[in-house]
Order: C-alpha cells, then sequence, then structure tokens
C-alpha cells in the first residue's frame, strides 16, 4: 500500500512511501489517494484539498505516481523471479 506522508502542523504533503499491508498509520500519515488535478495539496478534514492544476501539470503529477506504481510493481516481480541455475528465495 501507498502511505501518504503529511505535515502534523500545516499539512502539506512532504511525500510517499509503499509500506506492508498491515503497517499501522501514524498521526500524520494516511493511506488516501491524492486526486488528480490538484497542487499545493492539504489533508484536511480526512481528504485532500488543493488548487486545481493545468493539464500538464496534472500529467507530470501522473507520472510521478505511475512510476511509483511501476517501482511497486517491479519490486514485487523480483520477489518472484528465480535466478537461473539458482534456488527461489
Amino acid at each position: 500500500m501507498i502511505v501518504y506522508l503529511f505535515d502534523a502542523e500545516t499539512h502539506r504533503l512532504i511525500g510517499y512511501r509503499k509500506e506492508a499491508a498491515d503497517y499501522e498509520l501514524q498521526a500524520n500519515e494516511t493511506i488516501i489517494p491524492i486526486p488528480d488535478g490538484l497542487e499545493n495539496i492539504r489533508f484536511e478534514d480526512g481528504k485532500w484539498v488543493g488548487e486545481t492544476v493545468n493539464p500538464s501539470h496534472q500529467m507530470i503529477a501522473k507520472l510521478g505516481i505511475d512510476i511509483a506504481q511501476t517501482q511497486q510493481m517491479i519490486a514485487k516481480l523480483a520477489t518472484m523471479i528465480t535466478p537461473q541455475g539458482g534456488k527461489q528465495a
């Protein structure tokens, strides 16, 4: 699962990372996905809010999310691949 981190005082997004499904969220973390089309994002009242971005900024933001998801899939596949001539981990 992707965990989104936000500053405890300003509630602004400060990053995200992948965690195991049984990870216990901290007070300044959420698994609620960020909607497309926002910048200057803040987590308020259980949802992400921000300013609407223009289409090029929106595309760049989506590419960042796509890259994170691709990295997750690669990591998962790497655990499933058996090296040639070796034993499965």
